[in-house]
Protein backbone atom coordinates (compact mmCIF):
# COMPACT_ATOMS: atom_id res chain seq x y z
CA UNK A 1 0.00 0.00 0.00
CA UNK A 2 3.33 2.42 0.81
CA UNK A 3 4.86 1.33 -2.84
CA UNK A 4 1.41 2.57 -4.69
CA UNK A 5 0.50 5.89 -2.40
CA UNK A 6 4.75 6.55 -2.86
CA UNK A 7 3.57 6.63 -7.38
CA UNK A 8 -0.04 8.21 -6.86
CA UNK A 9 1.48 11.59 -7.33
CA UNK A 10 3.08 10.58 -10.88
CA UNK A 11 -0.37 8.75 -11.75
CA UNK A 12 -1.85 12.30 -11.00
CA UNK A 13 0.53 14.23 -12.42
CA UNK A 14 0.25 11.99 -15.48
CA UNK A 15 -3.54 12.03 -15.88
CA UNK A 16 -3.14 16.24 -15.45
CA UNK A 17 -0.97 16.40 -18.22
CA UNK A 18 -2.85 14.43 -20.72
CA UNK A 19 -6.28 16.92 -19.41
CA UNK A 20 -4.32 19.51 -20.17
CA UNK A 21 -3.82 18.57 -24.12
CA UNK A 22 -7.33 17.27 -24.76
CA UNK A 23 -8.46 20.26 -23.07
CA UNK A 24 -6.05 22.41 -25.06
CA UNK A 25 -6.54 20.61 -28.02
CA UNK A 26 -9.35 18.72 -28.68
CA UNK A 27 -11.64 20.65 -26.59
CA UNK A 28 -10.45 23.76 -28.81
CA UNK A 29 -11.38 22.44 -31.81
CA UNK A 30 -14.83 21.43 -30.61
CA UNK A 31 -15.24 24.81 -29.32
CA UNK A 32 -14.77 26.46 -32.09
CA UNK A 33 -17.77 24.70 -34.18
CA UNK A 34 -20.29 25.99 -31.20
CA UNK A 35 -21.46 29.44 -31.62
CA UNK A 36 -24.23 31.40 -30.15
CA UNK A 37 -23.80 34.11 -32.63
CA UNK A 38 -21.89 34.83 -35.80
CA UNK A 39 -18.30 35.84 -35.05
CA UNK A 40 -17.36 39.25 -35.07
CA UNK A 41 -14.08 41.20 -35.32
CA UNK A 42 -12.38 43.24 -32.52
CA UNK A 43 -10.11 45.28 -35.26
CA UNK A 44 -9.73 49.63 -34.55
CA UNK A 45 -8.06 51.46 -37.02
CA UNK A 46 -4.82 51.36 -35.81
CA UNK A 47 -4.70 47.31 -36.31
CA UNK A 48 -3.79 48.17 -40.21
CA UNK A 49 -0.81 50.25 -39.02
CA UNK A 50 0.63 47.08 -37.28
CA UNK A 51 2.66 45.28 -39.57
CA UNK A 52 3.17 41.79 -40.51
CA UNK A 53 6.75 40.93 -38.55
CA UNK A 54 8.03 37.88 -39.13
CA UNK A 55 10.87 38.20 -36.01
CA UNK A 56 7.71 37.71 -33.55
CA UNK A 57 7.09 34.15 -34.67
CA UNK A 58 10.08 33.09 -32.69
CA UNK A 59 8.89 34.02 -29.25
CA UNK A 60 5.21 33.28 -29.98
CA UNK A 61 5.87 29.73 -31.69
CA UNK A 62 9.52 28.78 -30.44
CA UNK A 63 9.76 30.31 -27.00
CA UNK A 64 6.12 29.69 -26.04
CA UNK A 65 5.29 26.53 -26.36
CA UNK A 66 8.77 24.71 -24.98
CA UNK A 67 8.04 27.41 -22.33
CA UNK A 68 4.57 26.27 -21.86
CA UNK A 69 5.49 22.45 -21.70
CA UNK A 70 8.25 22.89 -19.83
CA UNK A 71 6.38 24.82 -16.88
CA UNK A 72 3.63 21.62 -16.96
CA UNK A 73 6.29 19.55 -16.98
CA UNK A 74 8.14 21.32 -14.32
CA UNK A 75 4.88 21.27 -11.56
CA UNK A 76 3.33 18.19 -12.75
CA UNK A 77 6.59 15.90 -12.00
CA UNK A 78 9.13 18.47 -10.07
CA UNK A 79 6.99 20.44 -7.76
CA UNK A 80 4.34 17.92 -8.10
CA UNK A 81 2.74 19.09 -4.51
CA UNK A 82 1.96 22.60 -6.36
CA UNK A 83 0.01 20.93 -9.68
CA UNK A 84 -3.36 21.36 -8.28
CA UNK A 85 -3.01 25.26 -8.13
CA UNK A 86 -1.31 25.81 -11.29
CA UNK A 87 -3.94 23.03 -12.85
CA UNK A 88 -6.99 24.66 -11.33
CA UNK A 89 -5.69 28.06 -12.94
CA UNK A 90 -6.00 26.52 -16.15
CA UNK A 91 -8.63 25.29 -15.77
CA UNK A 92 -10.32 28.27 -14.52
CA UNK A 93 -8.51 30.10 -17.88
CA UNK A 94 -9.98 28.22 -19.85
CA UNK A 95 -13.47 27.43 -19.20
CA UNK A 96 -13.87 31.34 -19.33
CA UNK A 97 -12.10 31.50 -22.58
CA UNK A 98 -14.42 28.59 -23.86
CA UNK A 99 -17.45 30.23 -22.03
CA UNK A 100 -16.74 33.41 -24.02
CA UNK A 101 -15.78 31.86 -27.62
CA UNK A 102 -19.34 30.36 -27.53
CA UNK A 103 -21.28 33.37 -26.59
CA UNK A 104 -19.00 35.59 -28.13
CA UNK A 105 -16.91 34.43 -30.53
CA UNK A 106 -14.37 36.57 -31.76
CA UNK A 107 -12.76 36.54 -35.67
CA UNK A 108 -9.11 37.82 -36.54
CA UNK A 109 -8.84 39.66 -39.63
CA UNK A 110 -5.44 38.00 -40.86
CA UNK A 111 -3.70 37.17 -44.40
CA UNK A 112 -4.32 34.47 -46.18
CA UNK A 113 -0.83 31.96 -45.83
CA UNK A 114 -0.54 32.79 -49.71
CA UNK A 115 0.02 36.81 -48.42
CA UNK A 116 2.68 36.33 -45.99
CA UNK A 117 6.34 36.67 -47.33
CA UNK A 118 8.38 33.97 -48.16
CA UNK A 119 11.36 33.62 -45.63
CA UNK A 120 11.44 30.54 -43.48
CA UNK A 121 9.63 32.14 -40.37
CA UNK A 122 6.66 33.40 -42.65
CA UNK A 123 6.45 30.04 -43.53
CA UNK A 124 5.97 28.83 -40.04
CA UNK A 125 3.22 31.28 -39.91
CA UNK A 126 1.49 30.33 -42.88
CA UNK A 127 1.51 26.72 -41.92
CA UNK A 128 -0.35 27.50 -38.84
CA UNK A 129 -2.79 29.50 -40.52
CA UNK A 130 -3.43 26.73 -42.84
CA UNK A 131 -3.79 24.38 -39.61
CA UNK A 132 -5.57 26.50 -36.92
CA UNK A 133 -9.07 28.73 -38.20
CA UNK A 134 -8.86 32.19 -37.35
CA UNK A 135 -11.59 32.02 -34.31
CA UNK A 136 -11.74 32.46 -30.81
CA UNK A 137 -9.21 35.03 -30.35
CA UNK A 138 -10.37 36.62 -27.18
CA UNK A 139 -9.44 36.45 -25.00
CA UNK A 140 -6.25 34.79 -25.80
CA UNK A 141 -5.35 31.22 -24.41
CA UNK A 142 -1.76 32.30 -25.97
CA UNK A 143 -1.75 35.11 -23.31
CA UNK A 144 -3.25 33.64 -20.50
CA UNK A 145 -0.74 30.32 -20.63
CA UNK A 146 2.07 32.48 -20.34
CA UNK A 147 0.94 34.76 -18.05
CA UNK A 148 -0.08 31.96 -16.01
CA UNK A 149 3.27 30.12 -16.38
CA UNK A 150 5.13 33.26 -15.90
CA UNK A 151 3.01 34.03 -12.67
CA UNK A 152 3.80 30.30 -11.01
CA UNK A 153 7.17 29.75 -11.78
CA UNK A 154 7.91 33.66 -10.57
CA UNK A 155 6.57 32.48 -7.43
CA UNK A 156 8.63 29.19 -7.12
CA UNK A 157 11.69 30.62 -8.31
CA UNK A 158 11.74 34.89 -7.27
CA UNK A 159 15.18 35.15 -8.43
CA UNK A 160 14.80 34.17 -12.10
CA UNK A 161 11.07 35.97 -12.24
CA UNK A 162 12.68 38.96 -15.01
CA UNK A 163 13.76 35.46 -16.87
CA UNK A 164 10.03 34.14 -16.73
CA UNK A 165 8.35 37.50 -17.34
CA UNK A 166 10.53 37.89 -20.59
CA UNK A 167 9.31 34.70 -21.52
CA UNK A 168 5.75 35.42 -21.17
CA UNK A 169 5.48 39.19 -22.16
CA UNK A 170 6.36 38.54 -26.02
CA UNK A 171 3.52 36.57 -26.19
CA UNK A 172 0.89 39.14 -25.24
CA UNK A 173 -1.05 41.40 -26.88
CA UNK A 174 1.56 43.76 -27.31
CA UNK A 175 3.50 41.67 -29.48
CA UNK A 176 3.47 42.93 -33.68
CA UNK A 177 2.43 39.70 -34.88
CA UNK A 178 -0.37 39.61 -32.28
CA UNK A 179 -2.14 41.33 -35.21
CA UNK A 180 -2.95 38.41 -37.67
CA UNK A 181 -2.27 35.60 -35.05
CA UNK A 182 -4.90 33.88 -33.78
CA UNK A 183 -3.65 30.61 -31.51
CA UNK A 184 -4.76 28.62 -28.83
Amino acid sequence: MEKLREFSWLFKSSLFVVAYAVIALVVYDIVAEIHIQPPRTLFTPIDHAIPFISAFVVPYVFIFYPFIIFTLGYFAFVKPQKINQYFTAILIVYATSYLTYIVFPVMMIRPSPEELPTDFLSKVMAKYYSLDPPLNCFPSLHAANSTLAAYFLSREKPKHKWTFWGNSIPNNPINPIRKTTCYR
